[in-house]
């Protein structure tokens, strides 16, 4: 048994969202990436060359990459606006350019580790080049790294190579729930650390005038290994996430590990005892901040739907391109079917929503669900520890500041979505479960409470108090 508090802790550094200054001149990933364009330039029909010609001298690569244009304007050379001249693609000659490899590690052992603040760590092998050039539509839809079964100790570094604003950024809430996406605006010489596995993060169609060139990669301390989910260093798993191929290791001293007997000797001694380590972050942890009453008093009463609808198709141009742009009147042209999908079965066997509106007029507009709204604060009726915790749906802030009305964050939490309820593939002697989505326990636990427990009769009575709830149906009548 558990009572919510009205404010939860918010998580603690590392897995929190900060921008790092780093020194563009020691860490010069920009001209790195300027002089395998030019290399790539070199190979025939554009394709790229993945490894430089022996003859070719560093000052002729550091002259040809100095004609290049800047990156932020590698639209006008690569993409379909550049007469459909192959997009480059360099995470092979990346990670296999000694220079930009050396400078890649030194980051990691220099500005990294302190971060973390811990002298011993996992890092991502092959960091993950991202180009998204302008006028390209979004490279990444609304997810978080858990989806892809990522270890939940991960921590994601975002370092950006050109200047980046807006839709030529990637986007985040800054804790897992909040719901308050944002950009990261930075430039060259600040990289972005985040929660990526449980923050949901994206990138928006980039309409803007500059393409977006970033690199990111993804770290475990030390510390945290034993929790971490990844298997031990020469242990027979079908993971993909392995020590030595997916990651490697960097010892107290900075050095890169060279396999299993660097591991059994520098680093095993290191690993806590049971019963030691510091607690990593589990899923659904972290918390959600409520206004304070000064910003409250300061809200206004929120435009009537139709309103809202003008004000965006003069904004965007159509009624469409509204649709697509804002969440609210994605909302509002979908809202008919979404009620008949994003429900429940209550106590009496009817079929009601769980998804509504914001019922307080006087705050911004946003989605929510009713369910774990009315659960929150309330005392967890069962013996297990899933409860609804306080998050962008429990306070109605789901949509703002998102590319139109992203529906698959909605489906995952009403345990609506496919993957959710699919069985684990098995391949050879393991269970393999890389295809399937974790439910959300405690959106479960809450309607359970509303369906079966001793309160179910008094949630109807309060919701209605606090706003016009649409008319209970049938389940037959949705059909």
């Amino acid at each position: 048994h558990c009572v919510m508090e009205n404010i939860m802790t918010e998580p603690e550094p590392p897995f929190t969202e900060e921008v790092l200054p780093y020194c563009t001149t020691k860490y010069d990933f920009v001209s790195h990436v300027c002089r395998l364009l030019a290399a790539a330039a070199k190979g025939k029909s554009q394709r790229l060359v993945y490894s430089l010609p022996k003859e070719t001298s560093a000052e002729e690569l550091q002259s040809a990459a100095e004609k290049l244009l800047p990156l932020d304007e590698l639209h006008r050379t690569s993409g379909h606006a550049a007469g459909g001249a192959p997009r480059p693609r360099l995470r092979g000659p990346l990670i296999q350019d000694p220079c930009f490899v050396e400078a890649y590690k030194s980051f990691v052992r220099d500005v990294v580790r302190p971060n973390l603040g811990d002298e011993a760590l996992l890092f991502e092998h092959s960091p993950n080049l991202r180009i998204h050039l302008a006028g390209e539509k979004s490279l990444t839809a609304p997810h978080q790294d858990r989806d892809h079964h990522h270890s939940h100790a991960e921590v994601n570094f975002w370092v950006p190579l050109t200047r980046c604003r807006g839709a030529a950024s990637l986007w985040a809430e800054s804790m897992p729930g909040k719901g308050d996406f944002h950009s990261f605006d930075v430039d060259p010489g600040q990289a972005v650390r985040f929660y990526g596995n449980q923050c949901l993060h994206f990138t928006k169609d980039n309409h803007t005038d500059c393409s977006r060139l970033s690199f990111d990669f993804r770290c475990v301390r030390l510390r945290d290994f034993q929790q971490s989910g990844i298997p031990e260093p020469g242990s027979a798993s079908s993971a993909r996430w392995n020590v030595f191929s997916y990651y490697d290791v960097m010892g107290p001293d900075g050095s890169v590990l060279g396999g299993l007997n660097d591991w059994a000797s520098r680093i095993a001694p290191l690993l806590p005892a049971a019963g030691q380590q510091d607690k990593a972050p589990q899923a659904h942890q972290g918390g959600y901040q409520q206004q304070s009453p000064t910003a409250q008093a300061a809200a206004r009463s929120r435009s009537p739907s139709e309103e809202h609808l003008g004000r965006c198709e003069a904004t965007w141009g159509s009624v469409r391109e509204a649709r697509r742009q804002c969440a609210r009147c994605g909302w509002i042209a979908n809202r008919e079917q979404l009620v008949k999908v994003l429900c429940f079965q209550d106590s009496t066997g009817c079929t009601q929503p769980w998804v509504a509106e914001n019922p307080d007029s006087t705050k911004p507009w946003g989605l929510g669900c009713r369910i774990c709204h009315w659960a929150v604060g309330r005392t967890n009726p069962s013996s297990t520890d899933a409860w609804p915790s306080r998050s962008a749906f429990t306070e109605f802030t789901y949509g703002p500041n998102m590319p139109g009305l992203l529906c698959k964050p909605l489906l995952r939490h009403g345990n609506h979505a496919l993957r959710q309820s699919a069985t684990p593939k098995v391949r050879g002697q393991d269970q393999v479960s890389e295809l399937i989505l974790e439910k959300d326990l405690g959106h479960a636990a809450a309607v359970l409470a509303v369906s079966e427990g001793a309160d179910a009769s008094r949630f109807s009575e309060e919701l209605a108090a606090r706003a016009a709830l649409p008319p209970r149906t049938s389940e037959a009548a949705l059909e």
